[in-house]
């Protein structure tokens, strides 16, 4: 029986309590489902992301497609269900989810690089991303780090191999080396290939499953490959380092992430040693002199002329370019570079990491 003076809150209780008949596993039950229904938006966001965590997809979509109709304004359920539709080919609705995104959240940083994936053309160009957002990259790592090796392996992945090929032909032979700077190290698919012929080996990530990799990867002879790990953004790392203290920086297919190269070489050349090296790899572009993002990979490229000038201006000298096949049938630049000189050509400009996406969008209205 509910009480008069009872009140909002607590006739709710009265109610439940009255049902249940004094039974108190089943009031409890009824409170918990009555927290449910007060916020359905929440738990459908959650079951459906649970469910694309477990593979499946489409019953992933149907549950972001129930919390939109609750809440059409829900972001998350938003940008994900657009994440959805472009890995099933979808672009189209792809699109119109993300759109949705940037109208309601203008800074969205993932937003903004999907948009410029999909039809750059709706972004204008000074306002396009200049990096992938690093909270997508972390994600997209930490979920494929435990099988990120047997991918590699099966796309016949041939890089790190190419590259110690390629850079043990210019190592000078009295070359004393010490120390190697593994960027984007990954689970130590490069750095193993330079294990015997570096006492001292870092690699930086900003993916700690991937560390966590790295860090249980032996060489032959039961040693681990990386002496230190560091958990940061590349720049940032090398910002931490000494100067003058590495003999050769591995960047291999870090650009594809990083895009902007402002900065990067700058840094590079800082913490190099006199006659250190350079090594790094990167998608071709089709636009001369310039880097962009692609759509038919959704990663960065960039034309062999832009990190050219990038890394002579800041006083490396050109050792070889050209492209490899990285995959099979997939060409790569690759590209070596070292120091000659302590002196730089170019003051080492600010890095645009920490500076948020600009705003103004041209945006297609809705229909309707």
């Amino acid at each position: 029986m509910i009480e008069p003076n009872m009140q909002p809150p607590q006739k709710k209780e009265g109610v439940i309590r009255s049902l249940a008949g004094g039974a108190t596993w089943l009031a409890d039950f009824i409170d918990m489902a009555w927290a449910k229904f007060q916020n359905l938006t929440e738990t459908n966001y959650r079951l459906a992301c649970q469910m694309v965590r477990q593979g499946r997809i489409e019953e992933g979509m149907r549950r972001f497609k129930i919390t939109l109709w609750l809440s059409p304004n829900h972001v998350p359920s938003l940008y994900n269900l657009g994440c959805l539709y472009q890995h099933v080919g979808n672009k189209k609705q792809a699109l119109e989810c993300f759109v949705k995104v940037l109208r309601l959240q203008p800074t969205n940083e993932e937003a903004l690089y999907m948009v410029s994936g999909i039809k750059p053309e709706l972004i204008k160009p000074e306002m396009r991303p200049r990096r992938m957002p690093p909270l997508m990259a972390i994600e997209y790592f930490d979920t494929q780090a435990t099988i990120y090796d047997q991918h590699q392996q099966a796309q016949q992945y041939r890089m790190p191999v190419m590259v110690h090929q390629f850079l043990h032909t210019e190592l000078d032979s009295d070359m004393q080396r010490h120390d190697m700077l593994d960027l984007g190290c990954g689970t130590g698919l490069c750095g193993i290939q330079f294990r015997g012929e570096f006492s001292n080996i870092i690699g930086v990530d900003i993916s700690n499953a991937m560390l966590d990799e790295a860090y249980r990867r032996l060489d032959d002879r039961g040693v681990k490959i990386y002496t230190r790990l560091m958990h940061q953004e590349a720049r940032l790392a090398m910002r931490e380092m000494k100067a003058e203290s590495i003999d050769v920086i591995l960047a291999i297919s870090l650009f594809r992430y990083v895009g902007d190269l402002q900065g990067m070489f700058e840094l590079m050349h800082q913490v190099l040693r006199v006659g250190g090296y350079v090594a790094c790899s990167f998608d071709p572009y089709g636009q001369r002199g310039q880097y962009g993002l692609m759509q038919q990979t959704g990663y960065f490229g960039h034309d062999v002329n832009y990190v050219l000038q990038h890394a002579q201006n800041a006083g490396f000298s050109v050792v070889r370019t050209g492209e490899v096949m990285g995959y099979p049938n997939v060409a790569q630049e690759l590209c070596i570079f070292r120091k000659i000189s302590a002196n730089k050509h170019a003051e080492q400009p600010e890095s645009p990491i920490d500076e948020p996406p600009p705003v103004n969008h041209d945006l297609p209205a809705e229909n309707g």
